[in-house]
C-alpha cells in the first residue's frame, strides 16, 4: 500500500498527464521525446516541491514520525508525549492516524499511537487497561488542563519532563 502522499502525487500526476497533447500537433510535433521528457521531469519535480510545501509527512504518516524519531521505544514514547496533548474522552474515537494528524486524543487513542509506532519499529506491544482512583484522575486532568496551556514542543525542543520506559 502506497503512503497517502505518493496517491496524492500519483492523482496529480494523473491531471497533468490528462492535460498533455494525445495526437502531435504542429507545436509539438518538432519537440523530440527527449525534450518531451524532461519537460514531464520537471513538471514532476515541481508538483513533488509543492507538496513537500503544503503538507509534512510527519503529520500523517507514522513511518516518518520513525524516520524522524528513530525506533527506540523510549524516544517514541517521549514524541508522544510531547507531540500529542490529551483530551478526556472515553475510548478510542480518532484512532493512531487520528491523533497523528490532529494531535490530540485520549489515553487510549494516545497508547495505540505509540503502540503502533512501536510495533512498526520491530518491537512486541501489549495495551494494559489501569483504573485510576479519583486523586490520580483529578492529578491527570489538572496536567492535560497545563499542557494545554502550552504549545506542543518541537521535535528539537528542551528535555522530556517525564520518563518514558
Amino acid at each position: 500500500m502506497f503512503p497517502f502522499h505518493r496517491r496524492r502525487v500519483r492523482t496529480s500526476v494523473l491531471v497533468v498527464l490528462c492535460g498533455l497533447p494525445i495526437w502531435p500537433t504542429a507545436s509539438t510535433a518538432d519537440t523530440t521525446s527527449q525534450e518531451r521528457a524532461a519537460k514531464l521531469e520537471s513538471v514532476l519535480t515541481r508538483l513533488d516541491a509543492a507538496m513537500g510545501k503544503m503538507q509534512h509527512r510527519e503529520s500523517f504518516d507514522t513511518d516518518a514520525v520513525i524516520e524522524q524519531v528513530g525506533r527506540d521505544p523510549t524516544k517514541l514514547c517521549a514524541w508522544v508525549r510531547d507531540q500529542t496533548q490529551f483530551v478526556p474522552y472515553r475510548g478510542a474515537l480518532r484512532g493512531p492516524r487520528g491523533v497523528l494528524m490532529d494531535r490530540v486524543g485520549s489515553d487510549l487513542d494516545r497508547a495505540q499511537l505509540l503502540a503502533h509506532l512501536v510495533i512498526s519499529s520491530g518491537y512486541e506491544v501489549r495495551l494494559f487497561r489501569l483504573a485510576l482512583t479519583e486523586a490520580e484522575a483529578t492529578q491527570r486532568l489538572n496536567r492535560a488542563a497545563e499542557q494545554s496551556r502550552r504549545p506542543l514542543r518541537s521535535p528539537s525542543g528542551s528535555a522530556p519532563s517525564a520518563e518514558c520506559s
